[in-house]
């Protein structure tokens, strides 16, 4: 099997994992040099590159000064993984408060995963007063966004019919009457929504929520 060519020569096993290196390693020096220029998205990539150790030595900080840069510039990814960075005190001073400016900035922006995690930081009250009204409207945000493609730190499958964690915190809240009214219709068909996507904490609850919506006590 033909694995890569350099010069008309097949390359297999070491010789192509040089190459492959090599080419990550340039990619990482093209986007230093367009990160100085100040390109928002050689930023982001620059600061996702030392973040994941990818053609640089993994270095937080480096990640953090980078996805500043970007987000400085308003640009929502470099935004949201800046929030990540202040959540977990990683090149940073661990941070709530910090973590969910970020976020909203994001989430503002229209970002889902954003959307989600600021949802959750209002759900739970981390770094930001807790408002189960709020939760709901950032995980209703989330729910309800479309991609035609999706951040690879997610993955597609929660972005073809929207965010199915953020569908299955919808169910609980409206399960729950929480932050909106109880209502258990609300709850079956959000948590559908995620079921459909194969989210399987979602399969499991839709079958609970069908007893509830059955039984005799919601008439």
């Amino acid at each position: 099997m033909r694995f890569a060519s350099l010069a008309g020569r097949t390359l297999r096993g070491p010789g192509l994992v040089v190459v492959l290196s090599l080419l990550v390693l340039g990619c990482a020096q093209h986007s230093q040099r367009a990160a100085e220029r100040g390109n928002a998205i050689a930023q982001y990539n620059l600061g996702v590159a030392y973040d994941h150790g990818r053609g640089v030595s993994q270095d937080f900080w480096q990640a953090a000064h980078w996805y500043r840069e970007a987000a400085e510039q308003d640009y929502s990814p470099a935004q949201n993984n800046l929030g990540v960075l202040y959540e977990n005190g990683q090149g940073v001073p661990q941070d709530f408060e910090q973590a969910a400016h970020w976020y909203r900035k994001a989430a503002e922006q229209g970002l889902a995963a954003a959307q989600y995690t600021l949802g959750l930081m209002c759900e739970s009250g981390q770094g930001v007063p807790q408002d189960f009204e709020q939760a709901a409207h950032w995980y209703r945000k989330a729910a309800e966004r479309r991609f035609s493609s999706a951040p690879s730190s997610l993955g597609a499958r929660y972005y073809e019919e929207g965010l199915a964690p953020a569908q299955t915190k919808l169910c609980v809240l409206y399960g729950e009457g929480l932050g909106v009214p109880q209502d258990f219709d609300q709850a079956l068909h959000w948590c559908r929504k995620a079921a459909e996507q194969g989210y399987f904490v979602a399969i499991a609850a839709v079958k609970r929520l069908d007893r509830e919506v059955q039984s005799p006590s919601k008439q």
